[in-house]
């Protein structure tokens, strides 16, 4: 059993992935027997149950017939997104597309609009690890 299958996973805003792995789990599979079933990787099957990766139609008409599921997963699919963002950013994106106006006040740095590339380099530089070199190649 993998450490991805001992610990549960936060399958929050992914109906998708918790419909994968609770089918995969009453059918008795791991992540990776139902890999070889499908076939596909044990890691792919445990980004998608995460959220980490979304699926393709093929993989979720494999996934129905291996699961003997009744298109529960096709049902699922439009709805199935990547989660990238942290927990506390995910709901923003929404909070911004039925926003009016959105004002930002920053008092220690300037909005990025407004920066010279000196200031930009200045920021930068300010974060531990970084290099001179991806400064000058993310200030693009």
């Amino acid at each position: 059993m993998s450490a991805d299958e001992q610990t549960p996973s936060p399958n929050e805003g992914n109906p998708y992935g918790a419909a994968l792995r609770e089918a995969r789990m009453a059918a008795g599979l791991s992540q990776a027997a139902m890999g070889s079933l499908i076939p596909c990787s044990e890691s792919l099957i445990g980004l998608i149950e995460r959220g980490k990766r979304k699926p393709t139609r093929n993989f979720t008409l494999s996934a129905e017939t291996v699961l003997n599921l009744g298109g529960e997963l096709l049902r699922l699919l439009s709805s199935a997104t990547v989660v990238s963002a942290p927990k506390w950013f995910r709901e923003w994106p929404k909070v911004e597309e039925n926003a009016h106006t959105i004002r930002t006040w920053q008092p220690l740095v300037i909005p990025g609009l407004l920066q010279t590339p000196a200031y930009a380099r200045a920021i930068l530089g300010a974060e531990p690890g970084v290099t001179h070199t991806w400064i000058e190649e993310t200030k693009g």
